[in-house]
């Protein structure tokens, strides 16, 4: 069973700049896609807001798409 290590944490020694991260780097402490990310957030939103009009809005879906995303959690947003 392989094992996921966690990222360096952030401090002062090892923030040292703002410039962006290598392609290796990111790639090194965050084994997952980024497809898999992107994949996440509309049912992440979906879960949090139940609508499908600003999943429209955010990700640039279409209505019936987000609906998809949206149906199963109606039920749960107030």
């Amino acid at each position: 069973m392989a094992t996921h290590r966690q990222p360096p944490p952030l401090t002062r020694r090892t923030a040292i700049s703002t410039t962006p991260v290598s392609r290796p780097w990111l790639y090194r402490h965050y084994p997952s896609s980024s497809h898999l990310l992107r994949a996440d957030r509309p049912v992440d939103e979906a879960q949090a807001a139940g609508d499908a009009r600003l999943i429209c809005e955010l990700f640039g879906l279409t209505f019936n798409v987000a609906t998809r995303y949206t149906r199963p959690y109606q039920d749960l947003v107030l």
